[in-house]
C-alpha cells in the first residue's frame, strides 16, 4: 500500500491582499430608482404617442399638445426662480454623487481585510458586559466612535462592577484598529448607581 503524499505548503508570500474598506451606498440608489421610474413613465407616454400617430389607438397626441401649450406661453415671473431651483437641484445631485460615502464599519487588526459593523460591535460589547458577574440586564448602543453600555446589576458595589464591565468590553473590542470610546452606566436593582 502506498503512502499518501502530503499536501503542498503554501508560503506566506501568497496570502490574499487586504479587502477594500466597505462603505455605505448613500442616497444615490434611491435617486437612481426615482430617475428610472420617471424614464419608464416617459417611455410609456412616448409609446402611446407612437400608437396614436400610427392610428393603432384612438386619442390625441399628448406630446404635441404639451409642446404647443408651452411654446405659446409668455414668460412668467415664476420661471426664473424655477430655473434657479432646478439648477441648484442639479448641483446638489452632482455633489451627492461625488462626495465620499459614509463608512459604517471599523477595521479589525488582521493581515487581510476584516471589518465589523456597528451592529456587530454592539453585540460584542453586549455579550462581554452580560458575562460579567452580577450583571442582570444589558443595553448597548454603538457607533464608530462610541460604545455606551447601560447595565442593571444585582450587586451593591456599582464602582467595582463598572470597572469590570469596562475591562470586559475593552477586551472584547481590543482587536479593532480604532478603539471607540467606552462609556458604562451602571444601575443596581435596588436603585443606586
Amino acid at each position: 500500500m502506498s503512502q499518501p503524499t502530503p499536501p503542498e505548503h503554501i508560503p506566506d508570500a501568497e496570502t490574499l491582499d487586504a479587502a477594500k474598506v466597505p462603505v455605505a451606498s448613500g442616497i444615490l440608489p434611491l435617486l437612481g430608482v426615482i430617475w428610472a421610474l420617471a424614464l419608464i413613465c416617459l417611455g410609456v407616454a412616448l409609446i402611446r404617442e407612437v400608437l396614436v400617430h400610427a392610428n393603432a389607438v384612438s386619442g390625441s397626441l399628448w406630446v404635441a399638445k404639451t409642446v404647443t401649450y408651452l411654446n405659446d406661453r409668455p414668460p412668467m415671473d415664476w420661471m426664473v426662480p424655477a430655473g434657479v431651483a432646478a439648477a441648484l437641484l442639479g448641483i446638489a445631485l452632482v455633489v451627492l454623487a461625488l462626495r465620499p460615502r459614509a463608512r459604517k464599519e471599523l477595521a479589525v487588526s488582521a493581515r487581510t481585510g476584516v471589518f465589523l459593523t456597528t451592529a456587530s460591535i454592539r453585540r460584542l460589547a453586549e455579550s462581554a458586559a452580560a458575562d460579567v458577574d452580577g450583571v442582570d440586564t444589558t443595553s448597548v448602543s454603538a457607533s464608530r466612535s462610541k460604545v455606551v453600555v447601560d447595565v442593571t446589576t444585582l450587586s451593591a458595589d456599582s464602582a467595582d462592577t463598572k470597572s469590570r464591565i469596562e475591562r470586559a468590553v475593552q477586551a472584547a473590542l481590543a482587536s479593532l484598529t480604532s478603539q471607540p470610546t467606552i462609556k458604562v452606566k451602571v444601575q443596581s436593582v435596588g436603585g443606586g448607581s
